[in-house]
């Protein structure tokens, strides 16, 4: 699968891709529709279904292109994050006025019933997980969450108030495909908040979440604020990509310092710069469990190896009886096609080279020679690509 980061600056298009088949979470704002639909022309080929489009949270820079493209493109599904009609500011975080309330309120039920005529609207409020090619996406933050604060009467500090800017409202979704774990974080933020539904919102997520991120894309609102070393305590991103300059978070924010301490070899990227495509199988190196497949198969050919050397089988018959053990490792993904010829190599010389070792041989194959090996692969995560 690849992800697609299309160059903006303060909001969001990104397009998985799968084959002929795509999805989008975000489609930017509404001037942003050309140039989606070039990006889609020069980098998908033949006939393009857009199999969902996911709207995080209702901004006007996150549902901009939605109808347009619903308009233009075989459109399955829209998932849509309510409304709350409650925000006190704009897209912008400029001030928001009843006046801009019952607008966005107007735009948002136009939409909703354009989608519905068309059959294309779910609500996320009761949707777990989405599925898209090899991969589960799970939505975090499903429900209407300041219509709830709003309502809530135990709360004096926020019932009936408005308060919080729509980003409270925004999803946050976790794609697991191969045991990678990308998350988006649309415009969520770890700020502390006078009701326990909104306060460090992102915190409380990646605590349910419990997982090392391979792919981070950091929430636009979270680049202005300071407050989220225990999130990232949790992710430790492998790549992390942002929606701004590297000048303009320096400015606003430690988040670099941070990430840089919680993974001293993490991977930023801007995407204001240019547009950034990432191959969930080239580009996220080896999953923890294939990891361990890996050290428990090649664990296996050394004792097989060894096994066979103890019994004095020819050279031939080595050949014979390695090469489908050497084979199936092709199956287990950070061992790339180069790796079953070497240790076919290895396995029959060093038998030839040891052969009145016996003992020491089967005790050095699977104890030191084979896990050095993978020991290697690791840093130079060498995937088969499945």
């Amino acid at each position: 699968m690849e992800i697609h980061f299309l160059q903006t600056e303060s909001s969001d298009i990104i397009i998985l891709g799968n084959k002929n088949e795509i999805a989008l979470i975000d489609t930017g704002s509404e001037e942003q529709y050309d140039h989606i639909c070039d990006y889609i022309k020069h980098h998908f080929f033949g006939t393009i279904t857009i199999k969902f489009i996911i709207n995080t949270h209702f901004h006007q820079d996150n549902y901009g292109c939605i109808s347009k493209l619903t308009e233009n493109f075989p459109v399955e599904k829209v998932y849509l994050k309510e409304y709350s009609g409650l925000d006190c500011t704009t897209a912008w975080e400029t001030p928001a006025d009843d006046k801009y309330r019952q607008a966005e309120m107007e735009k948002f039920q136009k939409l909703k019933a354009e989608l519905i005529e068309k059959n294309l609207y779910v609500s996320v409020e009761d949707i777990e997980n989405i599925y898209f090619g090899d991969g589960t996406l799970k939505l975090f933050n499903t429900k209407n969450i300041i219509r709830e604060i709003y309502d809530d009467e135990t709360n004096a500090e926020t019932f009936h108030k408005i308060m919080f800017s729509e980003n409270i409202n925004s999803l946050a979704i976790l794609l697991d495909i191969d045991d990678h774990y990308i998350f988006f974080g649309g415009d969520c933020n770890d700020l502390p908040q006078p009701h326990c539904k909104a306060d460090r919102m992102l915190y409380q997520i990646a605590k349910r979440i419990n997982k090392k991120i391979d792919l981070y894309i950091v929430p636009n609102y979270e680049t202005c604020h300071t407050d989220f070393s225990e999130t990232l305590d949790i992710f430790k991103p492998k790549i992390a990509v942002f929606d701004k300059s590297e000048e303009y978070i320096s400015k606003k924010s430690d988040i670099l310092t941070h990430l840089k301490k919680v993974n001293p070899k993490v991977q930023i990227f801007f995407k204001k710069n240019c547009a950034k495509v990432f191959d969930t199988d080239r580009d996220l190196g080896i999953s923890e469990t294939a990891r361990w497949i890996s050290w428990i198969s090649v664990l296996f050919v050394g004792l097989a190896a060894g096994a066979i050397y103890l019994n004095n089988v020819s050279s031939f018959f080595a050949y014979i009886i390695l090469s489908p053990i050497y084979l199936i490792l092709l199956l287990v993904p950070p061992i790339c096609f180069l790796s079953a010829p070497v240790y076919l190599l290895l396995g029959v010389s060093i038998y030839k080279w040891l052969k009145k070792g016996k003992i020491i041989w089967i005790i050095l194959n699977a104890t030191i020679f084979i896990p050095l090996f993978i020991y290697l692969l690791y840093f130079i995560d060498c995937s088969m690509g499945i």
